[in-house]
């Protein structure tokens, strides 16, 4: 969940507000880990390995799960709320903004 939701929000911050960890982290937890598996190579090739290991569900949910980026944000929020969603008003989005989302 860590590797994901940084990878897609670049914001550690955002990262300790908007995801439900196994345990309660502080936003020094999550720094700490974070610098963890980017300099320390031992912990980065065990991570890497575990995540390897995971049932592809598990995998698949992982990446289902992941906050919205700054950029997705900023699209979606061009939707007005008072109007009734409709798929067809995603699918434009979608394709409009290819490399945003």
């Amino acid at each position: 969940s860590l590797i994901t939701a940084v990878q897609q929000t670049n914001d550690l911050n955002l990262v300790h507000v908007g995801v439900k960890f196994s345990c309660a982290f502080t936003l020094r937890d999550i720094q700490e880990r974070w610098h963890t598996l980017l300099y320390d190579t031992k912990a980065s090739r065990i991570a890497m390995a575990r995540i390897r290991e995971l049932h592809p569900d598990q995998q698949v949910a992982a990446q289902e799960n992941v906050l919205w980026s700054v950029e997705e944000e900023t699209m979606l929020a061009t939707i007005p709320a008072s109007d009734p969603a409709e798929i067809s008003t995603f699918v434009n989005l979608l394709s409009q903004h290819r490399a945003v989302f």
